[in-house]
């Protein structure tokens, strides 16, 4: 499956909803011309506008997740991008999760499951590479520090 890009999710998310591109400006405080240039993959606009239209349109996230894997190669929010540094730098990791086995602590059955339960209409091998991900984070953080401790505290119904 292709990924479809910003400026293609934003043409049909506006054409969608029975909105002209000088509507849309109108509505956002920019010109006719950047509706274009972004519609057309220039010049994308900045994230503030970005959420803007998100929520003017109803696309749910979806141009917001399009923007962000255009412009940081993930479609993750930039603290989110930084908790791998934070980990890689750490002596020890406390987690505490009420309902789920930590992402670093899942079997691949179980990682899988959560993965398809909460994305089910993503393609099964881009769950396969989110599931060998997060499985192999725990080896790859005890390659770069011998001595982490992970300390992690879940339900017992989970196990």
């Amino acid at each position: 499956m292709t990924r479809k890009g910003f400026s293609e999710i934003l043409a049909e998310c506006r054409s969608m909803v029975g909105c002209t591109q000088q509507a849309l400006a109108r509505a956002v405080g920019v010109t006719d011309a950047s509706i274009s240039r972004w519609e057309n993959g220039a010049n994308p606009p900045n994230g503030d506008i970005v959420e803007q239209l998100d929520r003017l349109l109803g696309a749910d996230g979806e141009l917001v997740r399009a923007w962000r894997y255009e412009k940081f190669g993930a479609d993750l929010p930039a603290w989110q991008q930084k908790v791998g540094l934070l980990q890689e730098r750490s002596l020890a990791i406390d987690w505490l999760s009420p309902v789920l086995v930590a992402g670093m602590l899942q079997t691949e059955s179980y990682a899988r499951l959560v993965f398809k339960d909460g994305q089910p209409l993503v393609a099964d091998a881009e769950i396969d590479r989110w599931v060998v991900a997060r499985c192999g984070r725990l080896k790859v953080l005890r390659e770069r520090r011998p001595n982490l401790v992970v300390t992690a505290v879940f339900p017992h119904t989970d196990l």
